[in-house]
């Protein structure tokens, strides 16, 4: 919702009170502002408005989160600023809690740290994701930045990846792999190196979902927007991956950690197959092919069945623990039954 009035004075005044309510009792308040309202929509918040509105606030009474700046990030615009308030780099990475595969690595290892170095405002690193059960990886290197001081090697950033990415899968799975390595080493530079955002779009904003989570359609196409279902990488390569994982499975069977990320890349190479699945079922259905149509339907069927079976494998990707959760909260007389039916 846009403000009723673009005047810099009420603006103003409109944070004035917003924080003064905060203040009157508690005076020690600090107003921990999502900076997404001047990212989308967006076109209310030129530069002028955002600095009348940030400038009813004391600066030391604010603090402003760029959410979603490993994609479309506040802090680098010409056309908008924190006036002067201290602010966090955030990754955001997922909507909606969707199963998928995708991250702007590189992007995340890098920029906090040249935001750092560009902005003294810059307090800190954060996460506002709507979903932290996938990607695991994505966390992992923004979160090691808060830890550790890490040389921002923007000139070698190729050695820099692929050392990040040798240490992260050891302490993953405990050892060294050769196998397992070459798998995270191939989706770091598949999946995990998504394109820049063309200024103005939202291409990519979120995980790559699956089509099978969409409803019928003779018309569903794959689409590279928000919640995008359009593969940005070879899917050839994470196959690859997937190969790679299993070649490992001597070794690391017997790890948490590497059955789940089996299930997941798994899940990764049938999505990524459905998409050619629903290609074929749209080019025989225009051709008028009967036939043709029940067998595609035949293989449309048994893949989703088959990435059912296999999310039924590993206790992270069922869905009884969140409705075990769900009754659990819903405590006694009767409660229980209905938290679990909204679920």
């Amino acid at each position: 919702m846009d403000p009723i009035s673009t005047d810099p004075a009420y603006l103003r005044a409109a944070s004035a009170d917003v924080i003064n309510s905060l203040l009157t009792p508690d005076p020690d308040a600090l107003w921990l502002m999502q900076g997404w309202v001047f990212v989308w929509p967006a076109g209310f918040w030129t530069l002028d408005r955002v600095r009348a509105y940030l400038s009813g606030v004391p600066n030391d009474r604010m603090i402003i989160l760029d959410l979603f700046a490993e994609r479309s990030p506040v802090w680098t615009r010409e056309d908008r600023d924190f006036g002067g308030k201290k602010w966090i780099w955030n990754q955001l990475l997922n909507f909606g809690s969707t199963s998928g595969l995708k991250g702007e690595l590189d992007v995340v290892r890098h920029e906090p740290l040249e935001a750092l170095a560009a902005d003294s405002n810059v307090t800190g690193v954060g996460l506002t994701m709507e979903g932290i059960d996938n990607n695991v990886i994505m966390y992992d290197a923004l979160l090691q930045l808060v830890w550790t001081e890490p040389t921002n090697n923007k000139n070698n950033e190729k050695n820099d990846l692929e050392n990040f990415v040798l240490e992260w899968t050891r302490e993953r799975y405990g050892q060294a792999h050769p196998q397992a390595t070459h798998a995270w080493q191939t989706l770091a530079k598949s999946v995990y190196s998504a394109p820049p955002l063309p200024k103005e779009t939202m291409d990519y904003w979120g995980v790559i979902e699956s089509l099978i989570t969409r409803a019928p359609d003779i018309n569903l196409k794959p689409s590279r927007g928000f919640k995008p279902t359009l593969p940005f990488y070879s899917t050839t390569a994470v196959a690859s991956a997937w190969v790679s994982l299993w070649r490992a499975r001597g070794e690391l069977r017997e790890k948490e950690t590497w059955r789940y990320d089996l299930v997941d890349v798994t899940r990764q190479v049938l999505s990524d197959l459905f998409i050619e699945l629903v290609a074929e079922m749209n080019r025989v259905w225009r051709k008028k092919d009967l036939e043709g149509l029940k067998r595609v339907r035949e293989e449309i069927l048994g893949m989703i069945l088959d990435v059912d079976r296999l999310l039924g494998t590993d206790r992270h990707t069922m869905l009884g623990r969140w409705i075990g959760w769900a009754r659990a909260w819903g405590g006694e007389g009767g409660g229980e039954g209905l938290v679990g039916m909204e679920r």
